[in-house]
């Protein structure tokens, strides 16, 4: 009796270690981004956003971006420029230029330099509308970020 009690627990166990999932759990990697020799990682799910920036009929490729909250956007020019990115406060909603003028992020350096980067953090960003222009050539680029919920408010 006791045998057989001792062979229904050892079934018993058997059956629930191999139900139990040994293989550790992946993790996505976190987005880094080098810009100048600067790492910066990413909040986990941050994406990096990337737009080219040339003198040519479309000076924005994509000519529209979708971002996410967290995520970040990197305008690099693929030309020798002159490229001088503002956002435009006419059509950017308040909250959103209010956030990008108390973090230095509302004009970036002019991109005189095929390859120059400029970086714009959207971490704690209010979700919304907001459009970037090129000062030196007039094309805007329509920004929509999302908020955590993944909708736009």
């Amino acid at each position: 009796m006791l045998a057989e009690r001792a062979r229904r627990l050892a079934c018993f166990l058997l059956a629930v270690v191999a139900c139990i999932d040994t293989q550790p759990t992946e993790r996505p990697a976190p987005a880094v981004l080098v810009v100048d020799g600067d790492t910066v990682v990413l909040r986990p799910g941050a994406r990096i956003a990337d737009v080219e920036v040339s003198a040519g009929s479309t000076e924005f490729a994509p000519s529209s971006v979708e971002l996410q909250e967290g995520d970040v956007l990197r305008f690099t020019a693929v030309d020798r420029g002159p490229h001088a990115i503002v956002f435009d406060a006419a059509l950017t909603d308040p909250a959103g230029l209010a956030f990008l003028e108390a973090s230095g992020q509302s004009r970036g350096l002019p991109l005189l330099a095929e390859g120059a980067a400029w970086v714009v953090n959207f971490a704690d960003a209010p979700a919304g509308s907001y459009s970037a222009r090129c000062l030196t050539h007039g094309e805007a680029l329509p920004i929509r970020l999302a908020g955590s919920a993944g909708r736009v408010r």
